[in-house]
């Protein structure tokens, strides 16, 4: 199997502040803060898209939102989230709405947008990133966490707490 290159990620200080580019692996081996985007997608119907990542990537077979990676160096963290939510999942052309400021999290600065998409919306799953997505409301999404956190990634756990109010209607 040939390892994945990644293009250098962007490295902050605790107020978000851009200190450098980093390829990810160099930046995880330091302990560095990197920025994050999310991408939650909500149907009309009032449901939340979960994807299971790969087993290719890192955090392999986990639960997260629909779509999330690192911002690359020349890029916002919008940018991140609609290259993210193409390159997992084939959806573009959708309004990503910021959900919440970026806000820290333990290694992280994150971004969060939301896509809201019409009911029967099929995803386009990349297999080298994510092995498969499903609909959930925010009661199951609830339930799992409480049930099984550890099904999650600890990303999506840090995540949750700040915008699960937010993005439910």
């Amino acid at each position: 199997m040939e390892e994945k290159v990644y293009p250098p990620v962007t490295v902050v200080d605790d107020t978000d502040t851009v200190i450098g580019y980093l390829g990810l692996f160099d930046a995880l081996a330091k302990g560095l803060r990197r920025r994050v985007a999310y991408c939650i997608v909500r149907d009309e119907s009032n449901r939340m898209l979960i994807q299971r990542r790969s087993g290719e990537v890192l955090s392999p077979n986990l639960l997260d939102f629909a779509a999330a990676g690192h911002v690359n160096e020349g890029q916002t963290y919008l940018d991140a989230a609609r290259a993210e939510l193409e390159e997992e999942l084939g959806l573009k052309g959708f309004l990503l709405s910021e959900v919440v400021p970026p806000f820290a999290t333990p290694g992280f600065y994150n971004g969060v947008y939301m896509a809201v998409v019409p009911d029967n919306t099929e995803p386009i799953i990349n297999p080298e990133e994510v092995s498969g997505v499903f609909w959930v409301s925010k009661d199951e999404i609830l339930k799992m966490i409480a049930g099984h956190p550890q099904q999650f990634t600890e990303p999506f756990l840090g995540v949750w707490p700040h915008v699960c109010d937010k993005i439910f209607s």
